[in-house]
């Protein structure tokens, strides 16, 4: 006997059944697969991001987008200030190069694994100093005194050797730590401070100011800076690496046999007048691709564990985390250049410039191509105004 709740039930099955074949039907033979698409690329793949520094060394790389045109991606600069953060934003990818003291670099390597140095920028030649206000005349008689300075970098490092050197401790100085060099400045300025560990061009506004220099790295070489490429973009861009240090090496021949084409580039990106421009470049020494070949990965590294190990010895968090040989360094491209491949733009025209007219503080113009590896001779910038005879202090870090 069939009764009425058994027809509602059988009702409701065939609809079940009906729906469920209506949707398998639907999917399978009516509606077709919507194509994926594919997600929009990313700003930063037409982009090679440089960190740059407000440090001389950086000079250089406001000129790099002008010899890097044409690659199909733009060359864009970016600010940074907080050395962690730059070796955070370079592990993360953020940035893809930067340039930096050694010393910098081996307390960011230990805390991250950001990427590696790729050669070596200059050498600080005066750049660095401390400044006192008058009446301080030397080294020691910075004990019990007020010096401020940006903790846990180069110019804590500065102090730390140069007292160490006339048997002080930095411990003796009554240190003030502030956030950059500009508010080191300012607070010797206020008086709040006897004294100010700067580097070009704050140091520069501090002798304009009528502070003196006492020490600097004018005749001790402690600080030297190289180029880093974070991980993400060596892996992802390596023929950008090639094209970066090609374009680096080339700048260097303009500013080298074109100084005045040089200096307009440069300033040209900078926003510097070509004279102050000039001053400040006179402060560093930029390393030669010779010096760059010649550079070997254990020499490098025994020079940061040496730094790596004194900030461990000054108490820097996680200053003490091993690093690795294999990964700190990746030479291969500066290695690989040559002479020949660094396209030079200066212009022999034959005639002998006369004696009011030859420029002094430049070599000979080398031929543009040559079978034989040429040897660069140091980049010599236009004379200018030095910075005051300063103490000369002889702290040999570096080998």
């Amino acid at each position: 006997m069939v009764t009425k709740a058994g027809c509602i039930k059988a009702v409701v099955v065939v609809l079940l059944i009906g729906a469920a074949v209506a949707g398998i039907y639907y999917y399978t033979l009516q509606k077709k697969p919507r194509p994926v698409a594919p997600e929009p690329p990313s700003a930063y793949e037409g982009q090679v991001r440089i960190g740059v520094t407000d440090r001389t060394s950086s000079l250089l790389f406001y000129a790099l987008g002008n010899l890097m045109k044409g690659k199909g991606y733009e060359v864009i600069l970016i600010p940074v200030s907080d050395p962690d953060e730059v070796w955070g934003r370079l592990a993360a990818g953020s940035i893809d190069v930067t340039c930096a003291p050694i010393d910098a670099i081996a307390l960011g390597f230990a805390r991250q694994k950001p990427g590696a140095v790729i050669f070596k920028v200059a050498t600080s030649c005066g750049a660095d100093a401390i400044v006192v206000k008058p009446g301080i005349t030397r080294i020691e008689e910075l004990s019990g005194k007020r010096v401020a300075l940006v903790p846990a970098s180069t110019s804590s490092l500065l102090l730390t050797l140069f007292q160490d050197k006339v048997a002080k401790t930095i411990n003796e100085c009554d240190t003030v730590h502030v956030a950059n060099e500009k508010e080191a400045l300012e607070m010797l300025s206020s008086g709040k401070a006897d004294g100010a560990v700067l580097s070009d061009p704050t140091l520069q506004e501090a002798i304009n100011r009528k502070f003196k220099v006492i020490a600097s790295t004018a005749k001790t070489p402690l600080v030297e800076e190289y180029c880093v490429a974070g991980g993400p973009f060596m892996k992802a861009y390596p023929e950008r690496v090639d094209d970066l240090v090609r374009a680096w090496f080339e700048l260097l021949e303009i500013y080298q046999k074109s100084p005045g084409m040089g200096k307009r580039l440069v300033s040209k990106g900078c926003g510097l007048d070509q004279e102050k421009l000039s001053l400040f470049l006179s402060h560093v020494t930029f390393a030669t691709l010779d010096e760059n070949k010649e550079m070997s990965e254990s020499e490098l590294f025994r020079k940061l564990e040496r730094f790596q190990k004194f900030w461990s010895l000054e108490g820097a968090p996680n200053a003490h985390l091993p690093l690795d040989l294999k990964s700190s360094f990746s030479l291969s491209t500066v290695r690989d250049l040559k002479a020949e491949d660094i396209q030079s733009v200066f212009i022999e025209d034959g005639a002998s410039p006369s004696p009011s007219a030859a420029p002094t503080a430049l070599p000979p113009p080398l031929p543009t191509r040559n079978p034989s590896p040429a040897v660069t001779p140091p980049l010599s910038p236009p004379p200018a105004t030095p910075l005051p005879p300063v103490e000369s202090i002889d702290v040999p870090l570096t080998e």
